[in-house]
């Protein structure tokens, strides 16, 4: 399940910053996505999808979008 695209702008614009606050770099292509953790409902935000390396990925509380997770992977 993708969100819609309003929210999926939103998601991302906050993964970016969060990049951003962070130092990490930001590489396309992002991919938004619904997934579980803890078997909780989260939206899970992926950058740089087609390569491997220099990934960031966060993880936010779908009812409130609140984060639950962080973290870049630069190899």
């Amino acid at each position: 399940m993708k969100p819609n695209p309003e929210l999926c702008d939103q998601l991302i614009e906050y993964a970016r910053n969060l990049a951003d606050k962070r130092g990490w770099p930001w590489h396309e292509t992002v991919e938004v996505v619904s997934a579980s953790e803890g078997g909780e409902p989260v939206w899970l935000i992926r950058t740089n999808t087609l390569k491997r390396g220099q990934n960031i990925r966060v993880t936010l509380r779908r009812s409130d979008h609140s984060l639950i997770s962080c973290g870049f992977l630069s190899r």
